[in-house]
């Protein structure tokens, strides 16, 4: 999948491809790579240790530099809208977001 990465300029947004994986407690990993290179640009999730999530629900990491991944996700269609779980991780609140159906395709893909 593709999502465009523009929270620090719409004139220079960059374009980045999505990959899953698991974490080692099982929950769902999100790591997005430039289009153009192939470089990480950034892990999109966070594995919350101790916490239960529904199949093919993954914590979305949208605090710190982090804030606005989760708008950019819901805009690529990557997840949807509203969280179904959020939990406290130290100084932060993170929620769980439902991917969609083409996610979660591609996340069963790369298993």
């Amino acid at each position: 999948m593709i999502v465009i990465d523009n929270r620090f300029s719409r004139s220079a947004a960059t374009e980045c491809v999505t990959e899953f994986d698991r974490y080692r407690n099982g929950q769902l990993n999100l790591q997005l790579y430039v289009k153009e290179t192939g470089e990480p640009w950034l892990t999109a999730s966070v594995a919350v240790a101790g916490e239960d999530l529904p199949e093919g629900c993954m914590f979305v990491k949208d605090y710190s530099e982090n804030q606005g991944v989760v708008s950019m996700l819901f805009n690529a269609g990557v997840i949807e809208a509203e969280p179904v779980k959020s939990v406290r991780s130290g100084f932060v609140e993170i929620s769980a977001y439902r991917l969609t159906e083409a996610a979660l395709a591609e996340a069963n893909r790369s298993r």
